[in-house]
């Protein structure tokens, strides 16, 4: 023991090699450098406090909202209210589905640039951060802005800045320029869908008149026929039905025109496609859906061809309302703005500093230069018990890595 405690640093690196790490020689090698790695590591520390020292004090502050709601527009709820009861749960699954993506999805929104460039205009951030333009402006501001979503459903904006004053009004700006960028593109989707059920209106008129005067006809030529009560109740069933689902389709068509499939509204809209058809292929084969008893193909054939006529009159008549509520609420949403956004905590002006954090970045110096020390002295130890032949081959790694070689 007392001759291991006599050994000298420089005798414990050049001793010789071959045998296994030795733990106690490695500490005693630690150890004798103790100096060199507490000097390296407050040397760090204090580098690193100097380094905080100059940089300028930050504020945060913080707004929290709720994202939009994204309601189905007012004519697709007029439909709804001749729908089947089974489109509540529809709705309850949709509501859902949607709360995740509309989190998420308005996330995004917040960061798109159309946003960042209306507050680089708006507060002058070209000026105030000192940018060369407008370009890197917003870069500054997008790394100093952080938007992410809560597990309650809310957003969180916080926004970094060196006057207090300024990241209070740079916080809330978010909201005001998302409220305009949802605006325009709620009356841009408002507008296309006008559009669509204008077209789709007047194709179902034309279509109207045509029926009108296919009936006309037929009473001209072939006279009053009567036909009995149930089958006036099957063809009221089955005439509501081909208008809900022609108006269904038309929706659906008309969603898809901006939007995917993946939308949960197109989803729900399908589903709901889906169990109107069903109805109306279980009624038309044998009467069971709780309208009558009797099935639309016993209709006696004396009937059929006026009930043919009168069925597709009644169709046209009905499908032409819906269009017209479809137009009329589409026209409702081209007037209405833009979805609201709650805020839930407006950013009020900071009292404490953010940072910088002098005894943080302190302590990160000393423990990057303590383990930097360290490192240092294993890899002395190291070089101290290679071999010859290992000094050789360490030699030619070395050769081969540099650029001449």
């Amino acid at each position: 023991m007392e001759q291991i405690e006599n050994l000298s640093a420089e005798d414990l690196l050049l001793a010789p090699s071959g045998s296994s790490l030795d733990l106690h020689a490695v500490a005693i090698a630690i150890l004798r450098s103790k100096r060199l790695i507490l000097l390296t590591a407050f040397a760090c520390a204090i580098v690193a406090f100097l380094y905080v020292k100059r940089q300028p004090v930050t504020y945060q502050a913080q707004v929290e909202l709720l994202p939009p709601q994204t309601a189905r527009s007012t004519g697709a709820a007029a439909l709804t209210g001749t729908g089947i009861g089974a489109e509540n749960s529809l709705n309850v699954l949709g509501a859902a589905v949607q709360a995740k993506s509309q989190v998420d999805s308005f996330t995004i929104i917040l960061q798109a640039w159309p946003i960042q460039d209306g507050m680089v205009k708006k507060f002058d951030l070209v000026h105030a951060y000192g940018a060369p333009n407008a370009t890197v402006a917003r870069y500054i501001l997008a790394g100093r802005t952080t938007i992410s979503g809560t597990r309650e459903g809310f957003i969180k904006i916080a926004l970094l800045d060196t006057d207090k004053q300024r990241s209070a009004l740079l916080a809330n700006g978010y909201v005001d320029q998302a409220r305009e960028f949802l605006r325009g593109l709620a009356l841009s989707e408002a507008s296309q869908r006008r559009a669509f059920y204008e077209g789709q209106l007047a194709s179902t008129k034309e279509a109207l008149v045509k029926a009108e005067e296919a009936f006309r006809h037929l009473q001209q030529t072939s006279g009053a026929v009567s036909i009995d009560s149930q089958a006036t109740a099957l063809l009221g069933a089955a005439t509501s039905l081909r208008s809900q689902i022609t108006a269904k389709e038309v929706e659906i068509e008309g969603l898809r025109g901006y939007s995917t499939a993946s939308n949960p509204q197109v989803q729900i809209a399908e589903s709901e496609l889906a169990a109107l058809r069903g109805q109306l292929a279980q009624l038309e084969s044998h009467g069971q859906g709780g309208y009558t008893g009797r099935a639309l193909s016993s209709v006696p054939g004396a009937e059929l061809e006026y009930v043919r006529a009168t069925r597709e009159l009644k169709y046209q008549e009905s499908l032409y309302d819906l269009m017209v509520k479809q137009y009329e609420g589409s026209k409702l949403d081209e007037a209405r703005d833009a979805p609201a956004i709650q805020v839930v905590e407006p950013a009020l002006v900071p009292d404490h500093k953010f940072g910088p954090h002098k005894a943080k970045a302190a302590l990160t110096g000393f423990g990057v230069g303590f383990f930097a020390a360290l490192a240092f002295t294993l890899y002395r130890y190291w070089r101290a018990k290679m071999t010859p032949e290992a000094r050789g081959k360490w030699a030619e790694f070395r050769q081969a890595l540099r650029w001449s070689a």
